[in-house]
Parts: structure tokens; sequence; C-alpha cells
């Protein structure tokens, strides 16, 4: 698998990162072995988690992906190879959440444990907290880069303005820099930054949007992306529900899309993700498919290239 870029730090990733919210929870162990080990021969070594997964989920607690990663980097034997993402901020079973220093200090040391390894490649800040100064926890992050506890950190969810914020007070304090912003993007626009819906069922969610574009390739950024699929919208699901993506506009992109997979022999997820790495700046997409055939058709879909025509015609749509 190709790679990309991981910001300035001259570390690069997989071009196609593999979500594992769901796995140790509604993927079973063996289930999520088996994508683990779909992913790692064919050449994936990029794996997104968090403190608080899957804890929503029936049964579950919080930290049941991370306990299978690291079950299965023991089993593996292959924890130097792999780029292990982790993040806090969110609260779960008897953990409150938020970005307070201590916050940031405890649940890192509750994650290296879980994972089972010594520092944490990734760590992100899952959520912005407004209410809680920058500083601090910018200030956090810098004495986990420093002890060696995480290697490096991004922010996740957080908008192009608060980005601007953090980097100032960074470079005012000397701080260890981030290097990876993790929102929403998608091939279809939204109508407008929020909506109900949105607020209803992701209440902390920021978009990748123009401006966010244009400010990480300014900062030499990457930009990594969740909720691509859109639960199967470029397939046929009924996404009504979701007030902000439902357009003739979007009806169109979605023709558009079509068309182009049809010239390639591609699927129409294919095309999404290969538009997403061929963009400027590409942004390195996160999937999360719960079977081997959703993986295997993601997978393939980073060998996919889009000439110059595709991609004006897929932009202009």
């Amino acid at each position: 698998m190709k790679k990309l870029p991981l910001g300035k730090t001259g570390v690069e990733v997989s071009a196609m990162c593999l979500g594992t919210a769901y796995m140790g929870t509604k993927i079973d162990r063996n289930k999520s072995f088996e994508l683990m080990d779909i992913y790692y021969e064919a050449g994936g070594r990029f794996m997104d988690t968090a403190n608080c997964y899957a804890s929503w989920e029936k049964g579950a607690s919080g930290g049941e992906s991370e306990m299978v990663i690291g079950a299965w980097l023991a089993e593996r034997g292959n924890r130097n190879e792999m780029f292990i993402a982790t993040k806090v901020g969110f609260p779960y079973k008897g953990v409150k959440g938020g970005l307070k220093a201590v916050q940031i200090a405890d649940e890192c040391d509750k994650s290296l444990k879980r994972l089972g390894v010594e520092s944490i490649d990734l760590y992100f800040a899952h959520r912005d907290e407004p209410k809680i100064p920058l500083e601090e926890s910018l200030e956090a992050f810098n004495m986990l880069a420093k002890s060696g506890k995480v290697k490096y950190f991004g922010l996740s969810n957080y908008g192009t303005e608060r980005l601007k914020e953090a980097k100032r007070i960074i470079n005012d304090l000397g701080l260890t820099d981030f290097c990876c912003v993790e929102n929403h993007y998608t091939y279809l626009k939204s109508k407008n930054k929020t909506d109900s819906a949105t607020q209803r069922f992701f209440p902390h969610m920021e978009a990748i949007d123009d401006e966010q574009l244009t400010y990480a390739k300014t900062n030499h950024l990457t930009l990594t992306a969740y909720h691509v699929m859109l639960w199967g919208a470029y397939v046929g699901a009924d996404i009504s529900w979701w007030g902000k993506y439902a357009s003739a506009a979007n009806e169109a992109r979605i023709e558009a899309i079509k068309k182009v997979a049809k010239e390639l022999e591609a699927t129409p997820n294919q095309v999404v993700w290969a538009w997403l790495l061929a963009s400027d700046p590409p942004v390195l997409p996160i999937t999360g498919p719960s079977n081997p055939a959703h993986l295997n058709e993601n997978l393939e879909a980073t060998d996919i290239v889009l000439n110059r025509e595709q991609m004006e015609f897929l932009d202009r749509a």
C-alpha cells in the first residue's frame, strides 16, 4: 500500500487507515483479528482507535477496541511495524470526558496499558473543549511527547479557527506541534455547516471544509477523514434522515461518482476513496468495515488512479 507523509514529522503512514471503533464489541475478537490480518497482508500499517471505543454499544464499557488491538499486536509480534493512533476526550464508563491536563495524562497511561505498548504513535485530542484553556491541554500533550509516552499528537473535531489558535499558542510557548487533524469529510457537500440532525447524532463532529483544506496545505498538516461513506450513501442507502446531505446537488454528485466508477470498472465507494486521496492536499481516509468483503473493496481503492479529466468532472459536479 502506498504511503503519505504525516505532517512535517518525516514519517510516512499508510494511505488508508483502518478504523477499529467496533472491534472488540460489535465485531468480536476473532473477526477483529481477521480484519486486522487482511489489512496487514495488504500492506496497511496505520490503525485508528480511541479510549472510549465502543462504550455506546450494549454491554460495553469503553477500551475494548484498544484491548483487542493490543492482543493482536502481542499475538502477531508486529508492534514495531504498526503505527497506532488513539484518542482522549470523550467520556466512557467510569471516566469523565474532558481535556484537563490530569485527564490527558491519566488516560494516556490507561491506553498504553490496554494497547500493551510503551509509546503511542499518534495521540489525538478527540474533541474540542472550549471551556478548558487550550494552553493547559497543549502543554499536557507536550509533556507526554517529552516523556516519550507519545511520539506525535493531533487534533480531532476542531474547526479551523481553533487550529489557528492552537498553532499560535504552540509557537508562543515553544510546545510540541500537532501534525494531523482528523475530522469528518466525504465527497458529498453539506448544505450548511451544522444542522439539527447532525447535532443530535454527532454533537461534537467537525467537518473539513475548503478553508481547512487550504490551512492544512499551507501548514503541511495531514488530514484524516472519518464517516467517508455516509453509511452507504454512494450505493443507494437512504440518508434523508441526515438533512445536511439531502439535496438535488448531491444527487447529481452521486450520479457523477457512478459514471466515473463505470469508466474505471470500479465501485462507487472505491471512486470516493480514490477522490479523497487524489485531492490537493490529499485527505487520508479511515475505513471501518465490519466484514472482509467491504475491507478488500476499500483497500483496492488505494490502487485506483483518477486522471485529471475525471477529477475535474467530479469536482465540478
